[in-house]
């Protein structure tokens, strides 16, 4: 039927109001389309091509293939180059999402990532450790130890009332 198209056994209209915005302008005038082959326009996606659920992109100009131009096979294949994933915000491979779409990194931003991500690590590291050490200390796991006391649990005030130098 011209104006409609076909989603498993079910004749839907290209007009309806869900779907109409989203479909390139005349495009069911033809006969015989389906929800595999419904021409999308560009700035739109759907994660299957078994479902007339279409979205509006975040960002339109990730999602830069009409359906109906380019052999749309699925969800990455609406997606502009280097983009990948749900609304083609993800990108491939080298390749790092900025404002303006998925940009191939440089070796010297690669190694500056590396290096933060290091440094993250390093850093988280040392902070559960200070983590588990107050936790511990509370507990009075270390109720002996006058000098992890003094550097993990907060006696300085205790120790100026006392004008006690522990750990000296």
């Amino acid at each position: 039927l011209v104006g409609y198209y076909r989603l498993g056994r079910q004749a839907k209209s290209c007009s309806s109001e869900n779907i109409s915005e989203s479909l390139v302008e005349n495009s069911c005038l033809e006969n015989g389309i389906t929800v595999e082959t419904l021409p999308i326009k560009t700035g739109y996606w759907r994660d299957s091509l078994k479902t007339d659920d279409i979205k509006k992109c975040r960002k339109p100009q990730f999602c830069d293939k009409i359906s109906s131009m380019y052999n749309v096979t699925g969800p990455n294949s609406q997606c502009a180059m280097n983009h990948r994933g749900v609304y083609c915000f993800g990108c491939i491979g080298d390749y790092v999402l900025s404002s303006s779409g998925c940009e191939e990194c440089t070796k010297q931003e690669e190694k500056l990532h590396k290096s933060r991500t290091r440094w993250f690590v390093v850093i988280m590291v040392i902070l559960f450790m200070v983590g588990i050490l107050k936790i511990t200390c509370g507990a009075g796991v270390f109720e002996d130890s006058k000098c992890l006391k003094l550097l993990s649990c907060g006696n300085r005030e205790r120790r100026r009332r006392n004008k006690i130098a522990e750990c000296v």
